[in-house]
């Protein structure tokens, strides 16, 4: 679906082009009629997105061995109700997976991690089609079961709370369909059993949405 919308959305960069280059020359210009868009329409979505996490630092173990986590995929389900072009309210589920390091050894599997949040969202309509969006939310965090391949130790099968904010920009292609790119910043319980360490998260990615 994110292909889909990268698609679209370079498809309708070339229709600008074309107009740009060619404009009033095209045989069937005359019976094409412009789509109008409402700068201040209502920025309701729902849709699917795809990012990339990175995770810095490690995490003490109690056997003295350090454990951290490397870059992985994100996806997940988002959308907000607007009660205004401005303000509205909404959440988010995603499913995270990222591979185990101890000591700097890659472990066999990867370590999933669900998080469902909710919370205010925030947008502006920088043009008719464009708009910057950010958001605030709180919400649980669980760590999947994952016993270490170096060792007999387990680490997840744990939550906690978790905050988040982001910022991304918004491109409507169609009236109901839009594609949003976004950076998201979250802060996530240790995954370490008996480690009470709090860990920033980052998220970059794109997703498509249906405007409503």
């Amino acid at each position: 679906m994110v292909g889909a919308g990268i698609g679209i959305l370079s498809t309708e960069f070339g229709y600008f082009l074309a107009d740009v280059l060619f404009k009033d020359k095209g045989i069937t210009h005359s019976y094409l009629e412009e789509e109008q868009f409402d700068r201040f329409h209502n920025p309701s979505f729902f849709g699917l997105y795809l990012g990339v996490n990175l995770l810095p630092g490690e995490f003490s173990m109690h056997n003295g061995s350090s454990l951290s986590l490397s870059a992985g995929s994100n996806a997940g389900l988002e959308g907000a109700w607007f009660m205004n072009p401005y303000l509205g309210f909404g959440g988010r589920f995603s499913v995270a997976s990222m591979g185990v390091l101890v000591d700097d050894v890659a472990q066999n599997d990867n370590l999933d991690i669900f998080t469902g949040s909710v919370g205010p969202y925030f947008s502006y309509p920088v043009s008719s089609r464009w708009s910057a969006g950010s958001k605030l939310l709180a919400g649980y965090s669980h760590f999947s079961k994952y016993t270490l391949s170096s060792s007999t130790a387990e680490i997840g099968k744990k939550g906690g709370l978790t905050f988040g904010t982001g910022i991304s920009m918004n491109y409507l292609v169609k009236q109901n369909f839009g594609v949003r790119f976004f950076v998201d910043y979250n802060l996530l319980p240790s995954p370490v059993p008996g480690n009470c360490t709090i860990k920033h998260l980052l998220t970059t990615g794109g997703s498509v949405n249906f405007q409503f």
